[in-house]
């Protein structure tokens, strides 16, 4: 409650966008948390209960490293984008792998912003809400998993959406210098070398969408050669 109060006394000094989805995922995590008291009172099998509250611990794990590793929104985005593929308790002989990764997590260099940044980050995501994030996932996972189809029916608009990247509106919109400045600091950190074969090794929800999003990338390709 206190950090809500400081929030009301100035609220300008803070992203409240940024500060209410983090609020809006750790609660879902603690409801989650709750749902398994219900099942214990209920008679459930206490090693599955376990299982299932190691599983939440896993999650909250990920989403604390990331947003401290990435500036808020962004942080918040990846985690969302990885969640789906979080669901499964891990098996032992994964374990080892999801603790290497929370370890390069943990060692990986903050990304930094300057101040025009951050402002620019906060007033882009400042009325985007948990649940836009979340549908925009779903439509993403179902274009994946159906590329020829979404392809054919989006074929206007990603000829449009490719002239626009090619813009000089686009190129000098200082969302896209953020999103480059990110995908340098992930190649610099070794997020793509290093964290990523890490997430297909623990998680074979993830290896099988990442298979899919290669293989949909090349359709995607091969339609704009």
């Amino acid at each position: 409650m206190n950090d809500i109060k400081g929030i009301l006394q100035d609220p300008n000094k803070t992203s409240l966008a940024t500060i209410i989805r983090d609020k809006e995922i750790k609660s879902q995590l603690d409801n989650k948390r709750v749902e398994i008291l219900k099942q214990l009172l209920e008679g459930s099998d206490l090693n599955t209960l376990k299982e299932q509250l190691n599983l939440i611990d896993q999650q909250e794990s990920i989403y604390s490293k990331l947003v401290r590793a990435f500036p808020g929104y962004i942080g918040q985005i990846f985690f969302l984008s990885y969640k789906p593929f979080l669901r499964d308790a891990l098996k032992e002989d994964k374990i080892t792998y999801y603790e290497e990764y929370i370890e390069f997590l943990d060692t990986m260099p903050d990304c930094e912003l300057d101040d025009d940044e951050k402002i620019v980050l906060d007033q882009a995501s400042k009325t985007i809400l948990l649940t836009d994030i979340e549908e925009a996932n779903e439509e993403k996972m179902k274009a994946i998993y159906n590329t020829d189809e979404w392809l054919e029916e989006n074929k206007e608009m990603l000829e449009r959406y490719q002239s626009f990247k090619e813009s000089s509106v686009y190129l000098n919109n200082p969302i896209y210098r953020i999103q480059e400045k990110m995908k340098k600091h992930m190649q610099d950190s070794g997020y793509y070398e290093k964290a990523i074969p890490l997430m297909r090794k623990f998680s074979t929800a993830y290896n099988e969408y990442y298979e899919e999003v290669l293989a949909a990338n090349q359709k995607f390709m091969n339609k704009n050669i």
